[in-house]
């Protein structure tokens, strides 16, 4: 009867209607994720955007500090390698001056060692070497004195003394023996004392070495443009322009032809 075919009509459509509806209610809940997942993930690749800018702009702070000291070392290297080669020359100048005089002094203790066996005394007398006498003489092309002993052998040591030190001790202790009112003035044009070690030249040092300071040439720091936010004050619901989501077709169409 047709009332029995109206309400198998309706039994058909009800059912597509609550299919239609599930589907929808499926795919608006599988739009909205989606929607949620994709803004999630534009903000994370911000955030690391923005992390990169930070980090490079860090760097690039590092790097010109970096830049800023070796400019630096390029201007006090060549000065302290210029003053460590004045210094090693210096010292080396030093080392062959006291080497010398070590040496000098070294000569003339073995000399007056040999004085000294040769002047043993056994009473108040200066020497018991066949009583030699004490001699002043007169220089041949100055008018100066000096006082030698009357004894080859020992005239020939002390005059091997090295150290014009030595020798003006020397004619001090002669002159003293030798009982005299007025002392003799000595040479002046002796030999220079030992050389005094504080009082060596010093190498001119005024003009330093060409220094080369680098000039470095930093191109700008790049930085990415921070997108802004596509979810910033939306939802999936709000969106403009039509859904993004669409019916699809039911099975259950060609029994509601058929109908």
């Amino acid at each position: 009867s047709p009332s029995s075919g109206l309400k198998k009509a309706n039994a058909v459509l009800g059912q597509m209607i609550t299919e239609a509806d599930m589907e929808y209610d499926q795919l608006h809940l599988e739009c909205s994720q989606f929607f949620k997942k994709q803004c999630s993930l534009t903000e994370t690749c911000r955030q690391d955007i923005s992390s990169a800018n930070s980090l490079a702009a860090q760097w690039r702070s590092k790097v010109l500090g970096a830049q800023s000291e070796i400019n630096v070392c390029e201007v006090r290297l060549p000065r302290l390698t210029f003053d460590l080669t004045t210094s090693r020359k210096e010292c080396d100048t030093r080392l062959g001056y006291l080497r010398r005089d070590l040496a000098i002094v070294m000569n003339d203790v073995a000399v007056m060692e040999e004085v000294i066996k040769l002047t043993q005394c056994t009473g108040k007398s200066f020497m018991m070497l066949g009583l030699p006498k004490l001699c002043e003489c007169t220089h041949r092309d100055k008018n100066k004195t000096f006082t030698t002993v009357g004894h080859e052998q020992l005239h020939g040591h002390l005059a091997s003394l090295q150290s014009a030190h030595v020798r003006r001790l020397v004619q001090e202790e002669l002159l003293d023996l030798s009982e005299r009112d007025t002392e003799g003035e000595g040479e002046d044009d002796a030999e220079a004392e030992l050389s005094d070690v504080g009082a060596l030249p010093v190498a001119n040092a005024t003009l330093g070495p060409n220094v080369t300071i680098t000039k470095f040439k930093n191109k700008p720091l790049p930085q990415a443009a921070l997108p802004s936010d596509p979810c910033k004050g939306i939802s999936y619901d709000s969106g403009a322009g039509g859904g993004g989501c669409v019916l699809r077709k039911s099975p259950a169409c060609f029994n509601l032809q058929n109908k």
